[in-house]
């Protein structure tokens, strides 16, 4: 391509390849610079637009997701401070929801930002570490001249470059263009454009001339430019709009711009949709691809596997599912579990979901704190990975009968039975005792009948909960231990989800830890100790932090630290031998936490400033326990003390 082509091209996408957050008026400002993360109008398009090639837009025309590889990205999605913690892009919005800021940090700290600034609904500059962009308007509110300052860098000096608009009413009410540019290497070019209602027409240096074709909401979809018939260039764009939605069809077809790829594509009322989240569910020649439309949760699915679109290019398949619902589910019935698919990714924890009731048809109606919510539709009568749709419940008769379903609740159950807490010894009304329900064991403290206060639970496939409990739910702090992947949450608890400071640890090895919210980290502390950063005698941050320390009698601590002190969560291995896993304040025990001496006694309960205090239980090596209240460390009998 020579250099003049090359020239016409970047500013042909210099007058509409940017983006926008405010709305010039392009019919008379065509060349008007806009920043990132737009709205409808800065592409020429108006309408109830849902998705133009791999972006999506909300209701109201704001750029909200992008769409690529089979993966959708919320745009700004992080705060600063999260930002920083996962090494993502945050966003900085002013009042009126313009960009002011976009920016990242490397893995040193240091902050990569542009920063974006307006001035009577225009936008005047833009700044970052390589450039600073300057825009100066006229009256009519046109971009009449646009200067770069490079930094200097090296050996180079600092270079300014510009380009310069005039502007000309022509015949047709078009709008005549020219530029003169300055470039780092001091050239000087001229390039004058013809434009009519905001897009371009005619390239007078290139002898270009552009057409359009326009769909039915007068977007343009096809955009042709070339100086001769047989010798030309175009640009296609697919605009899938909300109302398209109203009389759905769907198929599946590769995308026209890459000829030579094997992947499918769905296509809603003959459009290709580009943005779809892409799930492959199975393996080998069983294995088939499910496509999601963000926002608007519609789940389909390609007459056709995954195979032939490896092997063999697909020229058209038909849906073979549609369904228009957020979540979806398969079952897997060799491992007797259900996979849930919640805006087309797979859903990781299922600890939210409560007993299983059934509808009369045996449809099994999962419950969220205690409500019924979510109907498995057809779930006895669905294939391996055959994907089904999960829908709202909405007052359906239930059937009496119900069954529990254990933490890892996405493990399904075959028959409905009646459970209730069972006790097997003490008072599990109102003090200590041992109680099962389904296949949990309570042992430790209730309160009106349900678990309240210090609760070892303990389930048949060798799961565990060691810790606080509230009205028959996990809240405070406490420890759970899955069997079958031996990884372990310590940290703290809300109505049965990890919620605030926690670690996450498998084996021995120590996963990630930092504050959760709903079982999702929402603020990560342990990428220095992940990353084996080590000072002195520490590994990762034991100053305000998450890190471990290795103190000169051969103990270790790994945990959260405040003014280089323990606090909320460690796991501590003493010098003697002895360990303890749970909560400390300003570098004591206290709070609840599990102690093991090294003869194998061990003791679970409530401690305050490294002695056990309140309710706790005291197992010694050769298996007797000992249940009741401490108090300065000292065993005071099973009950509190006046």
């Amino acid at each position: 391509m020579s250099k003049t082509i090359k020239l016409s091209l970047l500013f042909f996408l210099q007058c509409l390849g940017l983006h926008a957050q405010y709305e010039p008026n392009f019919d008379i400002a065509p060349c008007n610079p806009v920043p990132e993360f737009h709205t409808l109008h800065a592409e020429h398009v108006t309408g109830d637009v849902y998705a133009l090639d791999e972006y999506l837009y909300d209701k109201n025309g704001k750029q909200v997701l992008t769409g690529l590889a089979g993966k959708v990205t919320e745009f700004c999605k992080y705060s600063k401070e999260e930002a920083k913690a996962l090494r993502k892009y945050y966003c900085l919005r002013d009042e009126k929801d313009r960009l002011i800021e976009r920016g990242s940090y490397d893995a040193d700290g240091t902050l990569n930002a542009t920063q974006y600034f307006y001035k009577n609904g225009l936008f005047i500059k833009q700044v970052s570490k390589w450039n600073t962009r300057n825009f100066e308007y006229d009256k009519k509110g046109r971009i009449i001249l646009s200067t770069t300052i490079h930094p200097a860098k090296d050996d180079q000096p600092e270079v300014e470059t510009y380009t310069k608009y005039t502007y000309q009413d022509i015949e047709n009410g078009e709008i005549k263009v020219t530029m003169e540019s300055k470039y780092y290497n001091g050239d000087i070019t001229y390039n004058t454009y013809h434009y009519k209602n905001g897009l371009i027409t005619y390239s007078e240096r290139n002898k270009y001339t552009y057409e359009y074709k326009f769909d039915e909401k007068g977007n343009w979809v096809y955009n042709r430019f070339s100086p001769k018939e047989d010798r030309f260039s175009k640009k296609v764009r697919s605009i899938i709009y909300y109302s398209d939605f109203k009389k759905p069809s769907f198929h599946f077809a590769p995308d026209p711009r890459t000829e030579y790829t094997s992947l499918i594509y769905p296509y809603l009322n003959d459009k290709i949709f580009r943005a779809a989240q892409r799930t492959i569910i199975g393996k080998k020649n069983k294995a088939y691809e499910v496509f999601y439309f963000p926002l608007v949760n519609y789940y389909v699915v390609p007459d056709v596997n995954l195979l032939p679109t490896l092997d063999g290019r697909v020229t058209r398949a038909e849906a073979k599912a549609v369904y228009n619902t957020q979540m979806a589910y398969y079952r897997n019935i060799s491992t007797n579990k259900f996979v849930v698919l919640d805006k087309g990714e797979r859903m990781s924890d299922y600890s939210k979901f409560g007993k299983w009731e059934f509808l009369e048809n045996g449809d099994p109606v999962i419950t969220v704190n205690k409500i019924p919510t979510y109907i498995l539709k057809d779930y006895y009568q669905a294939k391996d990975k055959e994907l089904k749709p999960v829908l709202p419940y909405n007052g359906e008769p239930l059937k009496l009968a119900s069954v529990v379903a254990s933490t890892d609740s996405n493990q399904e159950k075959k028959a409905p039975t009646t459970t209730t807490l069972i006790c097997k010894k003490g008072n599990c009304i109102d003090g200590y005792g041992i109680a099962t329900k389904g296949t949990i064991e309570y042992e430790g403290e209730f309160k009106n009948g349900q678990p309240h206060g210090i609760i070892v639970a303990t389930q048949e496939n060798g799961n565990y909960y060691r810790g606080e409990y509230a009205y028959g739910k996990r809240n405070g702090s406490g420890t759970y231990y899955w069997k079958e992947t031996d990884q372990y949450y310590i940290g703290s608890w809300k109505n049965n989800v990890q919620h605030g400071y926690g670690i996450n640890k498998k084996g021995k090895k120590i996963l990630n830890a930092g504050i959760l919210d709903s079982n999702k980290f929402t603020l990560s502390l342990g990428t220095q100790y992940v990353n084996k950063k080590i000072s002195g005698s520490c590994r990762g941050n034991c100053s305000n932090g998450f890190g471990g320390y290795r103190y000169r009698n051969g103990g270790q601590s790994v945990g959260f630290w405040k003014n280089s002190k323990l606090s909320n969560y460690s796991l501590t291995v003493f010098g003697n031998g002895d360990s303890y896993v749970g909560k400390y304040v300003n570098g004591l025990r206290s709070g609840f936490g599990e102690y093991f001496w090294k003869n194998g006694t061990s003791y679970t309960g409530n401690w305050l400033n490294n002695k056990e205090h309140g309710f706790g239980i005291l197992i010694y090596s050769n298996g007797q326990q000992k249940v009741g209240y401490w108090e300065n460390g000292n065993y005071i009998g099973t009950s509190k003390r006046s």
